[in-house]
């Protein structure tokens, strides 16, 4: 079956991803197909920034503008669980 749309539409609008730590993910944030990365501490679990995590989203996060840093940190979320702020 022949896709209407292009891969890039479908990630748009179906997938979310989300890291802790990944570089590319940030550097890819502007690409088709990655407006949809969240960033995590993972709170509780072993793999996680905490009790450092504010530090580690600023080390991470250096030079995004605050609305690129905001939709990673919390609009995605929100627009991924339907929540409306």
């Amino acid at each position: 079956m022949k896709c209407k749309e292009l891969p890039s539409y479908y990630m748009d609008n179906n997938v979310y991803g989300s890291f802790i730590r990944d570089p590319i993910a940030i550097l890819l944030r502007r690409e088709k197909g990655g407006r949809n990365f969240m960033w995590s501490t993972d709170y509780p679990h072993s793999e996680t920034t905490w009790p450092r995590s504010r530090d580690e989203l600023n080390k991470q996060f250096r030079g995004l503008s605050e609305p690129e840093r905001r939709a990673i940190v919390c609009d995605n979320a929100l627009r991924f669980y339907g929540i409306t702020a």
